[in-house]
């Protein structure tokens, strides 16, 4: 990625004025994508554990350390798009410092020792099984944004500032949404392996109507606050009115963005983990391709290339509904056939006299 940086951007159609300032910022983004994966990393620990406030927590200080380096290297040290690339690695490399300092002194399993650090070949291949499908879902959507990026470039260097600049202030909220995606997949599988159903509808249900709340309160905040929030950035009103726009009709909807969230990592809770990404891969990636071939060549206008976000959250979430209802129905009556199955077992094997009748009611 850093050395083709420049050759993925001309590909991109990247405007030739801000090409270089674009390449810098691409290089700076890859050279910390060890920090964001060790952060990543961490705190997926952190919540297969049951600790799921500690990574909220690092996820939404991270967003606003982020927004004040932004300002700070921008306003303050006049350092333009390497200010704000280097305030994107900062902001990623506090929260993954606090994140490991949590595991080196967790007292549970999760505990970081690292003189024991070795690859275990087993475990590596359970994690590949579950994350693999997850990876390649972000390498599709990543490519359908590239794509979108593409025709935002299409309008100009004043459509990619405001691009940029509206993104960042998005990412409040996409991560404190994002926090609670995550959490529901924690309590989901805790509880599924406990076999306890009815916790796990009402994780789903908490994990909805949680992310709901914050996207529409985060989302409406941006919304009205939005020209304020742009005009610390720049002082062209042009990328203002471009940024507004952006963040007007993307943070008011972005609660379908977490609804999704939470309907894919609940199914990978389920042990679903190829359904989520056959699902992001026709809902949201072809989905979006689709709409800059059909949609955005008859309305060439930065509206219509921006309303294809709620269109694909909104659509992808549809799809998500019924998949999730029918696979959480089928998981449940798996569940209560194999404790149907556990009691019938331990019955018998008093009524064999290979245990106690007592023992076996206990059991079961």
């Amino acid at each position: 990625g850093f050395f083709g940086a420049r050759t993925f951007l001309v590909w991109m159609d990247c405007d030739a004025d801000v090409l270089d300032m674009a390449v810098k910022y691409l290089k700076i983004y890859f050279l910390g994508m060890p920090i964001m994966m060790l952060y990543n990393f961490s705190t997926a620990v952190l919540r297969g554990v049951g600790d799921t406030l500690r990574p909220l927590l690092y996820l939404v200080l991270g967003g606003v350390v982020n927004v004040i380096l932004n300002i700070v290297f921008v306003l303050v040290f006049k350092k333009d798009v390497e200010g704000v690339a280097i305030a994107t690695v900062a902001s990623q490399g506090i929260a993954a410092i606090l994140a490991v300092i949590a595991l080196l002194k967790e007292d549970s399993a999760a505990k970081l020792t690292l003189k024991n650090l070795r690859i275990d070949g087993k475990e590596l291949w359970n994690m590949t099984k579950i994350g693999l499908p997850s990876g390649i879902q972000g390498s599709l959507f990543s490519i359908s944004n590239v794509l979108v990026q593409s025709s935002i470039n299409l309008f100009g260097k004043e459509a990619m500032a405001a691009n940029t600049i509206a993104s960042q202030y998005d990412t409040l909220t996409y991560q404190a949404m994002y926090g609670v995606s995550l959490s529901s997949t924690v309590f989901v599988s805790q509880n599924y392996g406990a076999k306890k159903f009815d916790r796990v509808k009402k994780s789903v249900r908490t994990a909805l109507a949680l992310t709901t709340a914050i996207g529409l309160v985060l989302g409406g905040l941006l919304a009205l606050l939005s020209r304020v929030l742009c005009s610390f950035m720049t002082d062209s009103e042009q990328v203002i009115e471009y940024a507004v726009l952006r963040m007007v009709i993307i943070s008011v909807t972005y609660f379908l963005c977490g609804l999704q969230e939470v309907f894919a990592y609940s199914l990978r809770g389920l042990g679903e983990s190829l359904t989520p990404m056959f699902v992001v891969l026709g809902g949201t990636c072809l989905f979006r391709i689709l709409w800059l071939k059909t949609v955005l060549v008859k309305w060439h206008t930065l509206t219509a290339l921006y309303l294809l976000y709620p269109a694909s959250w909104l659509l992808t979430t549809l799809i998500f509904i019924p998949i999730f209802i029918i696979t959480r129905k089928k998981t449940e009556e798996k569940l209560i056939r194999e404790i149907a199955e556990e009691k019938k077992n331990g019955a018998d094997a008093a009524a064999d006299g290979e245990i106690p009748a007592e023992t076996a009611r206990v059991k079961s």
